[in-house]
């Protein structure tokens, strides 16, 4: 395989595994030169092993970027999606509670409202730790929480948890894409770098000849 072979090779290749290759936006027509967004290794003269593992460096480094971020978002998005749960448990812990008709209602309502505290301290939402406590209160006021009373709490819950289950499958399809790009990059440099050495082997063996 010729230097321009190979350029043409590692350029249909990498087009094949990123289509933001060939994007306007990223080809010079005025040159031969192709350089995908954010890369230094100039690919316009003869492509040598340490170019093609220049690029691949740098390209694996940006998608391992991309992976990284959507990882962290998972990982926010499962951590909201856990204090919501625990908001919902905190909530349906004492709804119909009713201590009006006992003389020791003051004791039974310490006890409801350690159900409550018991996950408002495993909440870090300022929103879920205000709801929380504005139930404690009630149970301190009234005595009572009744089951209408929480409904709206819980339908709360419910909706932002609706929310953020379909924001993370959008964040899960595009960490799945990006996996996929990240390995096609890989799949897409090993196969040049096999056609390179076996284009050096047969130039070896004809001058060998």
């Amino acid at each position: 395989m010729t230097p321009i072979d190979s350029h043409k090779a590692l350029h249909n290749a990498l087009a094949d595994a990123d289509p933001s290759w060939l994007h306007p936006a990223n080809v010079c027509h005025q040159t031969a030169t192709h350089r995908p967004p954010g890369d230094g290794v100039d690919t316009s003269g003869p492509l040598s092993m340490d170019m093609l593992l220049e690029y691949v460096a740098m390209r694996l480094e940006s998608l391992d970027g991309q992976i990284e971020d959507f990882i962290g978002e998972a990982n926010e998005k499962k951590a909201q999606s856990d204090e919501l749960r625990r908001f919902q448990q905190g909530v349906r812990s004492v709804s119909g509670y009713d201590s009006s008709g006992f003389a020791n209602k003051e004791s039974l309502n310490e006890e409801g409202v350690s159900r409550v505290d018991a996950e408002r301290l495993q909440v870090a939402d300022p929103e879920l730790k205000a709801k929380l406590d504005d139930l404690a209160q009630q149970i301190h006021d009234t005595n009572r929480v009744k089951a209408e009373d929480v409904q709206p709490l819980l339908d709360y819950a419910k909706d932002r948890l609706a929310s953020l289950n379909s924001d993370n499958e959008i964040t899960m399809m595009r960490l799945n894409s990006i996996v996929q790009l990240r390995s096609q990059v890989i799949g897409s440099a090993s196969n040049v770098q096999a056609s390179i050495n076996e284009g050096m082997k047969t130039v070896i063996g004809n001058m060998r000849a």
